[in-house]
């Protein structure tokens, strides 16, 4: 009796080749659905920026800085140096700023941040 030697590297290359066809395809398609996803977040997040912007452009603040940098403008140069150095103006603005976060994060639902 003979022994027949079977070589299978045809039937092992065409499905390689066919493997990595569908990997490309698959490949295609999720960077398709991420681009179209991404860019679905990023034209909301756009539109909310945008109306964040029109909002606060609408607010007039020019009266109250006049006035502030009026009342500020008498004070002695000594003293402003003296406010200047002990870092007031960046701590009231670290605390505005802090102020401003949670106000914004209580805007958020607590269903939503609870796991």
């Amino acid at each position: 009796m003979e022994e027949r030697i079977f070589d299978f590297s045809p039937i092992m290359d065409f499905l390689n080749g066919f493997i990595s066809i569908i990997e490309s395809i698959a490949e295609w398609v999720i960077n398709a659905v991420l681009t179209v996803v991404w860019s679905g977040f990023y034209f909301v997040f756009d539109g909310f920026l945008t109306m964040i912007a029109g909002v606060i452009s609408i607010i007039d603040v020019s009266t109250i800085l006049t006035n502030l940098v009026a009342n500020w403008g008498g004070i002695s140069p000594q003293v402003a140096w003296l406010i200047n150095q002990t870092g007031i103006p960046q701590g009231l603005e670290i605390i505005g700023g802090a102020y401003l976060i949670r106000m914004c994060l209580n805007l958020i639902p607590g269903s939503v941040t609870r796991i």
